[in-house]
């Protein structure tokens, strides 16, 4: 009778080893996710031709600069600095050391100088978000005056900071 019964316990032992026994276990992962206030800015340009005693020049680009801000940014305020040489209230484009006299403004009319808040204006951004860009017009308005009249012909640059506050 012993030898059954050791038969048995051995085919039970055999036939056991053959099947694995898996085991698993939970843990949780936690996600957090912070999302930032943001606004995307990109400039452009403003270009005008003038014609000495031809009169006052007005140009824009109704695209200038471009603002896009996640949701709850604070209103977003863009102002605008002197240029490469000259001041807010006198911005000058040059060429070979000749200074053509210009500004920028809010408007065709002319009558919003753009500049830092305390010299000429600053502009307000409303109803801009990432998905749906707003896009800020700048005027140039070229004086015919007569510095202006006395130039070369030419191309006359500057570069006027634009600073996104938000």
């Amino acid at each position: 009778m012993n030898k059954i019964i050791i038969a048995t316990m051995a085919a039970s032992v055999l036939i056991g080893a053959g099947v694995a026994k898996s085991s698993t276990t939970t843990a949780n992962l936690a996600v957090n996710v912070t999302v930032q206030t943001n606004c995307v800015f990109t400039g452009g340009t403003v270009a005008a031709t003038y014609l000495p005693g031809g009169g006052q020049v007005t140009a824009s680009n109704a695209t200038a600069l471009t603002v896009a801000c996640s949701p709850d940014t604070n209103t977003p305020t863009i102002s605008f600095g002197t240029g490469l040489t000259g001041t807010i209230a006198q911005r000058l484009a040059t060429l070979a050391g000749a200074s053509l006299q210009y500004n920028l403004y809010t408007s065709a009319a002319g009558t919003t100088l753009l500049g830092n808040g305390t010299t000429g204006s600053t502009v307000t951004v409303t109803g801009s978000t990432i998905a749906v860009p707003k896009a800020v017009p700048v005027y140039i308005i070229v004086p015919d005056n007569t510095n202006n009249q006395v130039l070369a012909a030419g191309s006359y640059t500057d570069t006027v900071v634009a600073t996104l506050t938000f």
